[in-house]
């Protein structure tokens, strides 16, 4: 009875095997080109603005970063007074 629905295996090594499936895309109607494209341009608009902010702020903190570096270096003493060991007190 249940014969019919189990496949011999000489059927399956001689069936050959299916041909991998190849993408296949349609164009669309005219609207919605246009429409993608308006998309598009708002999309990259956005996205050019958003990085030149991001741009600005970046060099604005950097500038006020380096500026409070300078003014704290200026508060240490890096005068010549100070001393290193020489090379040759430490070697063994």
């Amino acid at each position: 009875m249940y014969s019919a629905a189990v496949a011999a295996p000489q059927d399956a090594e001689m069936a050959p095997a299916p041909a991998p499936k190849e993408l296949f895309y349609t164009e669309g109607p005219q609207e919605l080109k246009a429409a993608r494209m308006e998309i598009a341009r708002y999309s990259l608009q956005r996205a050019s603005a958003r990085l030149a902010e991001q741009r600005h702020r970046q060099t604005e903190s950097s500038a006020e970063m380096e500026e409070g570096s300078l003014e704290a270096l200026g508060a240490f003493n890096l005068g010549n007074d100070i001393r290193l060991p020489s090379t040759a007190s430490l070697a063994c």
